[in-house]
């Protein structure tokens, strides 16, 4: 390559008299591509879950929009819940219903009003969905992110950036039900015991005189 002779103002101007136009691009923070993650839940039929939407590579962020959508056969909409963002509340949202009338999506469109950008740590949660199951055992619902009516999209110093979207879901799970019994070491039937139970149902039972039935 040619050695140059002048630089002035961006414009490098080389021996053989052709120039290259050199220009500072700003860093706007889009080269790790942001990411917005639904969760996944299960959930036992009639109950109340909350699935949350969380973040990676959240940096500087001042603007963010997308919509949410799920099965409302399966899930039944309560509301958002647990806000995270700067000034993000209720009215940030929108619902969307279908033909029969079930809110099936739910639209976010958030700005940063103070102009300097948003940054939160990976897997912080912006904020959760809460559903009721109305579907049967073994059903699933996808909780997705869908660019309908409102396109998934963010900005960066009012630049658009990168935005990769990862899906979630909820399944119903069946109910445990079954009889519970302790014995000492003589095979005798002891009562006054307590049995914990966890999971996505979960409480204690005490034995009685002979047996107890939990679920």
């Amino acid at each position: 390559f040619p050695s140059h002779d002048t630089v002035s103002d961006g414009v490098v101007t080389v021996t053989n008299g052709f120039q290259v136009i050199v220009r500072e691009v700003a860093d706007s923070g889009a080269t790790n591509v942001s990411a917005i993650a639904v969760g996944q839940r299960g959930v036992s039929p009639g109950a109340e879950v909350g699935v949350p939407v969380t973040v990676e590579n959240f940096n500087r962020v001042d603007t963010l929009q997308f919509t949410l959508q799920w099965d409302p056969t399966i899930l039944n909409f309560v509301k958002v819940q647990g806000f995270v963002l700067p000034n993000l509340t209720e009215s940030n949202f929108g619902s969307i219903t279908n033909a029969q009338g079930q809110t099936h999506r739910v639209t976010l469109s958030w700005d940063d009003q103070t102009l300097a950008g948003v940054s939160l740590t990976n897997g912080s949660p912006l904020f959760s969905v809460l559903f009721r199951a109305v579907g049967a055992a073994g059903g699933v619902s996808p909780v997705s992110i869908v660019n309908t009516p409102t396109p998934a999209a963010a900005t960066v110093n009012t630049e658009g950036i990168p935005l990769r979207t990862v899906q979630g879901s909820v399944t119903i799970q069946s109910l445990m039900s079954g009889m519970v019994e302790y014995y000492n070491s003589l095979g005798g039937r002891v009562s006054g015991v307590t049995v914990t139970m966890a999971g996505a149902a979960s409480g204690a039972v005490t034995t009685g005189a002979d047996i107890v039935t939990g679920k």
